[in-house]
């Protein structure tokens, strides 16, 4: 395993096509973000749907807590 960037963190996931050039084509490759060139465009909204999933319960949990 490596690093990469937390995508729970960015807005990169509210934009199709952003999320798309980031993760696929791989656009921000310099930044650190690998890309995963493999990944269809199923996959890549199921993923895209996931990661902003988790954003909105990281979110739901920090407020609780303060």
């Amino acid at each position: 395993g490596g690093y990469a960037p937390d995508l729970r963190k960015s807005p990169v996931s509210l934009s199709r096509d952003a999320f798309t050039s980031v993760v696929r084509d791989g656009v921000l490759l310099n930044a650190g973000m690998p890309r995963f060139g493999e990944l269809t465009e199923h996959d890549l909204d199921g993923l895209r749907q996931f990661i902003r999933s988790r954003a909105r319960a990281d979110r739901k949990r920090t407020a609780g807590a303060r």
